[in-house]
């Protein structure tokens, strides 16, 4: 009988031994999947940033354009 549970507890120790080898290997993948992560926050970001930027510009070419419109009415009109 206690050869058995013995044997059971190595097969414990063996099972978490192994498992935590299982876990370094995630950490270090996960460790090395993380820089690629805060790169597409960066991007995602600089992304947003010219977004901004170019509903900026549409609504100045929007007013540019009104004035033109405007001016080239003005001018044809009279």
């Amino acid at each position: 009988m206690n050869l058995r549970i013995a044997d059971e507890y190595n097969e414990f120790g063996d099972f978490a031994a192994g498992l935590r080898l299982f876990v370094e290997r995630l950490n270090v993948k996960n460790d090395n999947f993380q820089q690629y992560v805060e790169r597409i926050d960066e991007m995602d970001k600089e992304i947003n940033d010219v977004e901004h930027i170019i509903s900026k510009l549409n609504e100045n070419i929007g007013i540019l354009e009104a004035k033109l419109r405007k001016d080239y009415m003005e001018m044809h009109t009279n």
